[in-house]
């Protein structure tokens, strides 16, 4: 009877993750499209980086990039990459503490926006087909880009919700800095 009971419970917590988890969602959505979904270069969308950004790696599916090198993979991307970390921000969890993704950033703002006092960060997360240990993911620190670019990349992704949280953040930016010159004309009149 407790094994039933432990199945049952295991069953329904998967469920309850797979149908909240952003991922896992948009996963099941990509599956329907991934035929017709090839990739686009940058000009295709008038330079647009967010465009480009949430056709190539919020439709298309994740493993689209499977096979590529860390260094193959950023050479294709048509924007320099401001930050390489590793952590273990993937939905994957390894419980020994090993990184098996990295972030590829493409916005980090270490300091707060006066504009807005906040902070800006949009990046790349990209699957490693071995895990970084915590030992040298912390030793490396700032090198951590030399060092895993023979790596394989197993996926590549932009959650959806990131994507879509930068782009309101740019938008009030862009408000509040044509407040800000509005009162300025205004004070400057006589």
């Amino acid at each position: 009877m407790k094994k039933i009971l432990f199945t049952i419970l295991l069953i329904i917590s998967f469920s309850t993750y797979s149908q909240t988890n952003p991922f896992v969602k948009s996963a099941k959505l990509r599956q329907s499209n991934d035929s017709i979904l090839q990739y686009r270069d940058f000009e295709e969308f008038n330079n647009d980086t967010l465009e480009y950004l949430e056709y190539n790696f919020v439709k298309r599916s994740p493993d689209l990039y499977a096979g590529m090198t860390v260094r193959e993979f950023i050479d294709m991307l048509p924007f320099p990459i401001v930050r390489i970390s590793v952590s273990d921000i993937s939905w994957i969890a390894y419980s020994n503490g090993d990184y098996p993704a990295a972030a590829l950033s493409i916005v980090y703002e270490p300091n707060k926006n006066p504009i807005d006092n906040k902070w800006a960060k949009l990046f790349i997360e990209i699957g490693l087909d071995t895990p970084v240990t915590r030992k040298e993911g912390w030793g490396l620190k700032e090198r951590i880009g030399e060092y895993i670019k023979d790596k394989i990349v197993i996926y590549a992704i932009i959650d959806s919700w990131r994507l879509e949280h930068y782009r309101k953040l740019i938008a009030n930016r862009k408000e509040l800095e044509e407040a800000q010159k509005a009162a300025e004309a205004e004070d400057d009149r006589p």
